[in-house]
């Protein structure tokens, strides 16, 4: 295949965060937000803590993966079960769940694209150039998968009274940790530039030394427009990034992956919109 790794049928993965949820009532439920143009359940999962009384705005991180078809790295689909199986201890995961943390996990994006091992879905739309984009005043969301996708995160944040700081994309194949270009556009309070710059050194540290962080135009040659990390970074004001993982090994470095996120977790307990306060974008 072009990029990624090889996978599992669409409905094993989808199924499997069906029986998390069952075997986890409370702490894992699962939702399916909308249909793709071929029939596709589009499925994500909340992971919380039921036992933790709901502080004002508890802190969210959304993980996304294969939002591009022929990227997916075996990172994603394994990373809600890590999350359970760490929920309680020492370790950087209880301690964000101990907070009131919550977790929004989907790990296939573009399932029709997934199933047939290409890039664009259905459509042949590319779906991470199909986000809204309100700096360039690009409206974005033509597709159903990004929409409904974008539009069940709005009513997630809003009915769990939940603060988004932090999201991830995973794709392949650059070894490198993207920031927004929204980053460079917009100011930034001192407690996010320091954030941005802490989870970007975690990646070499923790993941690959040889893997770097920054722009799109710096790693990849390229400024993309309609990208999700610009959409969630200029809607809500969060830490955003797009994870581009390495071709056909990525799979390998998985505990790697874990340790990346058990590293990063407890740095987005902070308190309620410090990381938005600089954008007013929260209720956007």
């Amino acid at each position: 295949m072009a990029a990624g790794t090889a996978h599992p049928p669409y409905a094993q993965i989808a199924d499997g965060l069906v029986a998390l949820a069952q075997a986890e009532p409370g702490w894992a439920t699962a939702i399916d937000y909308g249909l793709t143009p071929e029939g596709r359940p589009l499925r994500a999962l909340r992971i919380e803590d039921p036992r933790r009384p709901a502080p004002h705005k508890r802190p969210a991180v959304l993980i996304t993966g294969t939002t591009h078809g022929d990227e997916y790295l075996h990172i994603e689909d394994r990373l809600a079960a890590w999350f359970l199986d760490h929920r309680e201890g020492r370790g950087g995961a209880a301690e964000f769940f101990a907070a009131g943390g919550v977790l929004l996990i989907v790990p296939i994006v573009n399932p029709d694209a997934f199933a047939a091992n290409k890039r664009d879905n259905s459509h042949k739309v590319d779906l991470n150039r199909d986000f809204a984009q309100p700096q360039l005043h690009v409206a974005g969301f033509e597709e159903p998968e990004s929409r409904l996708l974008a539009r069940w995160l709005a009513a997630e944040l809003n009915s769990h009274d939940l603060d988004l700081r932090m999201t991830l994309d995973y794709h392949c194949c650059a070894g490198a940790l993207l920031l927004p270009r929204s980053y460079n556009q917009a100011a930034v309070t001192p407690t996010e530039a320091a954030l941005f710059a802490k989870i970007s050194r975690l990646v070499p540290q923790e993941i690959d030394s040889t893997y770097r962080y920054g722009s799109s135009e710096k790693i990849l040659g390229y400024d993309a427009v309609g990208t999700s990390k610009d959409y969630y970074r200029e809607t809500y004001g969060s830490l955003s990034f797009t994870f581009e993982g390495r071709q056909d090994d990525e799979a390998s470095r998985f505990a790697q992956h874990a340790q990346w996120w058990d590293r990063v977790l407890p740095l987005l307990v902070v308190e309620p919109n410090v990381l938005a306060q600089s954008h007013g974008s929260s209720d956007n």
